[in-house]
């Protein structure tokens, strides 16, 4: 009876929430497993389960219909039995880790040094045809707490695990309790990044028994509250396909530099780069950025013309050279192999850098192509818009309209200003 009491009496586990990570659906459109796609050393799904730490969770529910590779997440994976004390339990070899099918619920011991030992569920979501309330069904079916943190897979940006009240949600059971809490971003539902009661389980039953398979129908059918979170907006941003994967991926390199930068590269030279980055720097600047230019030039160059002071200093055996005007200043720095234009354009005191190059495979980048036939042009848009996921910035002698193709990406010259606009609203950390 004391043992009874003091759960009853503990406030501090009372108000504590599990964790429901989403991973089904098709990804059809991304055209592989969305929880595996690599993100920022690990796994989409690694790294949120690494971010679902912070918040103490009683336990993790993972509802997937495809196999899952947790083999770079940090800590080692136990299995256990349900009923099993902790010496039943059985490390998980890489091999295991790689390939985690869920054909029938696992329970899992994560353990990590000096951080509590966290149990993970891998429950079936066998409504691939149903949507995420089938997921969310399965997961609430399985975990422990009476609240879940349920979040998408395609989110890799979340980290808003505390929005809302759980406590509100917990203190009333009994009561007249609150089954959902859902966030609105800009007036927008986002259901698959809300608080779910397990008291929503008969309700989404049903849902499904009645074909009804959209989440937000279930809003209707329990108590919900909704909190704004205008502010996050980042956290809610969705990846459903790889252009979405490719400039979320600028997002974090530009997010991790010390200033954010496009490339402008062309496989041919001629085509057209200096016009499209100049014509960049004029959009950039009329939307309110401090715009810097770098390029990379494989012929060199030379700043001073001579007989000029900096010219004779350089001659003199100067390494490293500065000069700085009224309204402009340079440097100039002697070495001995090919310095990094991306280490270079970082020290420019601007808000953005439009550097000009040749090195393809950077992010973001633009990439500028010639006036060619419709049928070359489509071939070259095909391939490198989608699997460079580079912004194409095409024509630019033609000035084509902007195609409705959205994942190509296609931007003439005469549209400048609508690229400008994109790519500050698609790989530009908010300022």
């Amino acid at each position: 009876m004391k043992r009874l009491v003091l759960e009853r009496t503990d406030g501090h586990h009372a108000y504590k929430r599990g964790v429901l990570i989403l991973t089904g659906g098709q990804s059809s459109r991304m055209g592989q497993n969305k929880a595996n796609l690599p993100w920022q050393g690990g796994t989409f799904l690694t790294k949120l389960l690494e971010k679902t730490r912070a918040v103490d969770p009683i336990d993790i529910v993972i509802s997937a219909n495809a196999s899952l590779d947790l083999h770079l997440l940090p800590g080692q994976l136990y299995a256990s039995h349900p009923l099993s004390d902790r010496q039943g339990h059985v490390a998980l070899s890489e091999a295991e880790m790689c390939a985690i099918k869920p054909d029938h619920t696992m329970r899992y011991q994560w353990v990590m040094k000096d951080e509590p030992t966290l149990t993970v569920y891998v429950v079936p979501d066998q409504g691939e045809s149903r949507g995420p309330l089938s997921g969310l069904l399965a997961g609430l079916t399985v975990g422990r707490s009476e609240v879940y943190m349920t979040v998408s897979i395609d989110m890799p940006f979340f980290n808003h695990f505390s929005f809302g009240s759980t406590c509100e949600m917990l203190k009333q059971l009994g009561k007249a309790p609150t089954d959902c809490v859902v966030p609105t971003l800009a007036g927008r539902l986002e259901p698959l990044a809300a608080l779910y009661s397990r008291r929503c389980v008969d309700s989404i039953k049903t849902l499904l028994a009645n074909g009804e398979f959209h989440v937000r129908a279930l809003f209707d059918k329990v108590k919900t509250e909704y909190i704004a979170v205008d502010d996050r907006a980042l956290d809610y941003r969705n990846v459903n396909t790889p252009l979405d994967y490719k400039m979320a991926q600028a997002l974090l390199l530009n997010t991790q530099r010390k200033v954010p930068m496009i490339f402008v590269v062309a496989e041919q030279s001629k085509t057209g780069k200096t016009l499209v980055s100049t014509e960049l720097i004029k959009a950039f600047t009329k939307l309110g950025y401090e715009v810097g230019y770098a390029k990379s030039d494989g012929h060199g160059f030379t700043m001073d013309r001579e007989g000029s002071d900096t010219w004779l200093a350089s001659q003199a055996g100067a390494k490293a050279i500065a000069i700085s005007g009224p309204t402009q200043y340079a440097m100039l720095v002697s070495h001995n192999k090919k310095k990094d234009i991306v280490s270079l354009a970082e020290n420019l005191l601007v808000d953005l850098v439009i550097v000009e190059t040749r090195s393809r495979g950077m992010l973001p980048s633009i990439e500028v192509l010639p006036s060619h036939t419709e049928s070359s042009k489509e071939d070259s848009l095909g391939a490198n818009s989608v699997i460079n996921g580079s912004f194409v910035v095409a024509d630019v002698k033609a000035g084509a309209a902007q195609s409705e193709d959205f994942e190509r990406a296609h931007f003439s010259l005469t549209h400048i200003d609508d690229l400008a606009m994109w790519l500050k609203q698609q790989i530009l950390p908010t300022r």
